[in-house]
């Protein structure tokens, strides 16, 4: 039997956090919302792997579950475990969700779809750790 990736789910911290809030209200164009967990829209719903974003996780930090078509599940947290940070050449200030929907709405954009989803780790192979040093457990 071959396995595959069946489904990619983002879990997102409950509704309760204005950032979570948002970013649900900015997406849900871009696919079907049912009970807070927004299943993203594939141009052919035969292709692989469906995506969701769950918006009503229990956690308070952000987890990737990746489902393989045998129902193995491997969850990863979003986060840089690494500290490692790059600075930008350029100059800005964050803003938030809601900003950059109002400019949106300003500017007479809007979301019709999502063109990449996408995660870049490295293989464990190669994050082979230093002389006396224990190999990662997460993936940043």
């Amino acid at each position: 039997m071959t396995l595959y990736l069946e489904r990619i789910a983002v879990r997102f911290p409950g509704p309760h956090t204005e950032f979570t809030y948002d970013l649900a209200s900015l997406i849900n164009a871009l696919g079907h919302n049912k009970n807070d967990v927004l299943g993203l829209t594939r141009s052919n719903q035969d292709f692989s792997p469906k995506r969701l974003v769950d918006f009503k996780s229990r956690r308070s930090d952000i987890l990737t579950d990746f489902t393989l078509s045998n129902g193995d599940n491997i969850s990863v947290k979003i986060e840089n475990s690494m500290g490692l940070s790059k600075q930008s050449p350029h100059s800005y200030q964050p803003i938030s969700v809601k900003t950059v929907s109002q400019r949106f709405v300003t500017s007479g954009v809007r979301l019709v779809g999502i063109d990449h989803v996408g995660f870049r780790a490295k293989p464990p192979h190669t994050l082979a750790p230093s002389a006396g040093q224990r190999p990662p457990t997460e993936v940043a």
